[in-house]
């Protein structure tokens, strides 16, 4: 290697990516990360395969039956359901409710293991039937609310001077990051998870029946929304979670088994399939305690957040924006999935448009272990206009509802 001046070495002689200054010292090896963990390599493609309702059919680890309903649960009530008659066999506790008139919500899905209404944050009903009581705590003298609404809206100081009070629900000068919606909670029902699967578990170790509910058998949820215009039209609800899938890397074998299964999922051609989202929870060491089990685990605490789903007038099923992680292609599964929303094709798949001077209900779908979950048509089936319409006059007024939440058609933060 040539020298250049006061002996350093030509840096015109080095490679671009090696240049360096004059007795510029050496970067410091970048440090290697852990080993890979085949269990948790392994734990990963198990819960990114069984949480997919295609995938987990696909290989075995979810499959649909039919059965009648038992003749002394024809007008409705609990039934046990379990997969074999082993003694640590594991059961499923479902409620068949029967439809009455126009009513075609309540179905055959997990009974909830809690059900009072009004009760403390961890013990109260969280959901019935597939559909989660988004109006909790609003019927108690001192109204204490489970779930409730923020939003934030920037605009022009000077534009309302100047145009008049009209102009701030025309949209021209707003800049709004959408509806935050917040669960206060979720620490105690956090809590309450954590103990019931350490008492699950504890039940399984005794060789003795276990016994699921909807709040240990829900994976996900799904957000669905209604706009409400100031006449009322065109009053319907909208999944934010539809999307179209395609795998493109299936053998010919595994290709007729996919169209079995999707048989009554394609649309024009394409598989529909809708997604989910899942409430996030850290764990962090805690500061000062050095204490290990024998595993040399430290103690952690759980720490959640009650915001737990944002909508800025976008889609929620599949990235919006140019991306070459719109997709599945990773190690972790065996096949690649992309990714695609619904166009003006599929015009009641769309999401509503994210407007200012409207009103907006906000309802949200269990989806259940396999990917059950009462489709967005049928969940509503039976909410007519004129019930829609009532149903929003009455939250537009009060700000609540039993299943449903709705908010101002002006609400706004200015500043």
């Amino acid at each position: 290697m040539a020298a250049g001046p006061n002996g350093h070495p030509n840096i015109k002689s080095l490679p671009p990516r090696f240049k360096r200054l004059p007795g510029q010292a050496r970067r410091a090896a970048k440090p290697k990360g852990p080993p890979p963990d085949p269990q948790a390599k392994l734990l990963s493609i198990y819960y990114s395969l069984q949480g997919d309702p295609i995938l987990s059919r696909l290989f075995g680890f979810a499959f649909d039956i039919e059965f009648d309903i038992p003749d002394n649960r024809q007008n409705g009530g609990d039934i046990w359901l379990t997969a074999g008659d082993a003694p640590s066999s594991i059961w499923t506790k479902a409620r068949y409710a029967v439809q009455e008139g126009e009513d075609k919500t309540k179905r055959f899905w997990p009974a909830p293991r809690f059900e009072s209404v009004n009760a403390s944050a961890a013990l109260t009903r969280e959901q019935m039937h597939g559909v989660f009581d988004l109006g909790q705590g609003y019927e108690q003298a001192n109204p204490r609310p489970q779930y409730y609404l923020t939003s934030l809206a920037v605009r022009g100081a000077v534009s309302e001077a100047l145009d008049g009070i009209e102009t701030v629900d025309k949209g021209e000068r707003h800049q709004t990051s959408g509806w935050t919606l917040l669960d206060s909670g979720r620490a105690a029902r956090s809590a309450r998870d954590l103990a019931g699967a350490s008492h699950q578990r504890k039940t399984y170790d005794q060789k003795s029946a276990v016994v699921l509910h909807a709040e240990e058998l829900t994976i996900g949820r799904r957000l669905d929304v209604m706009a409400i215009g100031p006449k009322h039209k065109n009053v319907q609800w909208r999944s934010l979670m539809n999307r179209f899938v395609e795998y493109t890397n299936l053998s010919e074998a595994m290709r007729e088994r996919l169209d079995a299964i999707v048989a009554d999922r394609r649309q024009n051609g394409r598989i529909f399939d809708e997604a989910a989202f899942q409430l996030v929870s850290r764990s962090m060491p805690i500061v000062g305690d050095q204490e290990s089990d024998a595993d040399g685990n430290r103690n952690v605490e759980a720490v959640v957040e009650e915001a737990f789903q944002t909508w800025d007038g976008t889609p929620l099923a599949a990235l919006t924006c140019k991306s070459t992680a719109n997709g599945s292609g990773s190690d972790v599964l065996p096949v690649k999935r992309a990714y695609d929303l619904p166009t003006s094709e599929f015009p009641e798949l769309r999401p509503p448009p994210l407007r200012y001077g409207v009103g907006y209900v906000f309802s949200i779908r269990s989806e259940f272990l396999g990917g059950g979950s009462p489709t967005r048509r049928r969940r509503h089936v039976g909410t007519s206009r004129n019930m829609a319409r009532r149903r929003c006059h009455r939250v537009t007024a009060r700000g609540r509802s039993r299943d449903v939440f709705c908010v101002r058609k002006r609400l706004q933060l200015r500043s």
